[in-house]
């Protein structure tokens, strides 16, 4: 199987994972499709792959496998909040096990040889546990939906990995996370305030994200894997939130003053270490942006 004839399907083809990915397999020769659902904004998507379909029922997931035959499928939606409230919890259990569990069943039915990467956090690893320790209520449900691919892969034979992602940036991120907000802070030179700031950060640039995926995607089409393994995509460094705000300053020339460290308490089940028991790279991937080098490219993004 090669880049040339291999078909890939892509959930969450809105977010901003799923257009990194989705474009990066385009530019490389893939044929890449993009899956949303109903409720999702095509806009920002359309311009990026030529084909988009969207599917949430069961009755579309079977049109869906039955007319394009996909060699594989990266799972990349999902539903997050850190700290979750009353009403997230019907949609994130939709998310992230209701909507993709009606995928899967309908993919082993329809299309049994399609292999399934899955997309799960590190959070399912709360302070470096070594087996799964949920830390928030999103990923409690991503370690539920691992049963769920662990039944499908022994009861139906379904071929299934699974990448973990750390915290992530890059350009044409929509999403109020670290980066955005501490360069949204210096751009605006408005107060920002911040936690106490010693928790550690593992943070990875998402062309190097794209990359894992495509090494992971690109191995399992070509060789036989053996099924059920699980990779971490790491920075391979951590630092205090602290050092990486300063380090955002130094590269673009903020006043490291602006942001109150203390004004905010940690979350609850703040991540102070992150998983590094049994993490497992993605084989022939290193990442290759330092966060300098990837913070400059966010402002040369914003100057074109």
């Amino acid at each position: 199987m090669t880049s040339q004839n291999a078909r890939i399907g892509v959930t969450g083809a809105t977010g901003f994972l799923g257009k990194h990915l989705l474009k990066r397999l385009q530019d490389i020769g893939f044929d890449a499709i993009g899956i949303a659902r109903h409720s999702s904004d095509l806009s920002g998507v359309k311009q990026i792959c030529k084909t988009i379909v969207q599917a949430e029922t069961r009755s579309e997931f079977d049109n869906l496998f039955l007319t394009f035959q996909f060699d594989c499928i990266v799972h990349c939606s999902t539903y997050f909040h850190a700290v979750h409230k009353a009403v997230d919890i019907s949609p994130m259990v939709d998310g992230c096990i209701g909507n993709p569990l009606v995928l899967v069943d309908s993919l082993v039915t329809n299309s049994p040889k399609t292999i399934f990467i899955n997309t799960g956090s590190s959070w399912q690893h709360y302070n470096d546990g070594a087996g799964r320790e949920p830390t928030c209520l999103h990923s409690a449900l991503k370690s539920a939906f691992d049963e769920v691919l662990l039944y499908f892969a022994k009861a139906e034979n379904l071929q299934v990995h699974t990448i973990k992602l750390f915290d992530t940036y890059g350009p044409l991120d929509p999403r109020p996370k670290l980066v955005n907000l501490v360069l949204d802070s210096i751009k605006k030179r408005e107060k920002l305030g911040l936690s106490p700031g010693n928790q550690l950060i593992d943070i990875v640039h998402i062309h190097d994200v794209v990359d894992a995926y495509v090494c992971l995607i690109s191995l399992a089409l070509g060789t036989k894997m053996e099924n059920l393994q699980t990779f971490g995509v790491s920075s391979g460094r951590e630092v205090p939130l602290k050092q990486l705000v300063e380090e955002i300053c130094l590269a673009v020339d903020g006043d490291f003053s602006l942001f109150e460290w203390g004004e905010r308490q940690y979350r609850p089940r703040e991540v102070m270490r992150n998983w590094r028991s049994g993490l497992l790279p993605v084989p022939n991937w290193t990442p290759k942006i330092g966060f300098a080098e990837g913070i400059a490219g966010l402002l040369q993004a914003e100057e074109k």
